[in-house]
């Protein structure tokens, strides 16, 4: 697709159509009207996106991050907070009740 010349607004409009997958996912979360240029739009995708990241997990899957037979706690903790980082929406208190 040739956007070269195209407007800042018209960016805007076109850009959701572009992603896929996770990229569409964290879109489709913006809250409306808080974006309100390209300028803010593309800073916030690359504060997102910049590097290769998972897909955002749900938070109910925190339930299943269990503390091994003969894992030191720290080796647990550090697991657990690998899964919180990559949680769509985080809860503190949703966190600790799965801790």
């Amino acid at each position: 697709m040739e956007v070269q010349n195209a407007t800042r607004l018209a960016l805007c409009r076109m850009f959701p159509s572009t992603l896929t997958d996770c990229a569409k996912t964290w879109f489709r979360t913006l809250p409306p009207s808080s974006v309100d240029s390209f300028s803010k739009l593309t800073t916030s995708f690359c504060a997102q996106f910049q590097g290769i990241k998972p897909c955002p997990k749900d938070l109910i899957l925190l339930q299943y991050v269990i503390q091994e037979w003969g894992e030191t706690l720290r080796s647990y903790v550090e697991k657990f907070h690998k899964e919180v980082i990559q949680m769509i929406v985080f809860d503190k208190k949703e966190t600790l009740a799965n801790f």
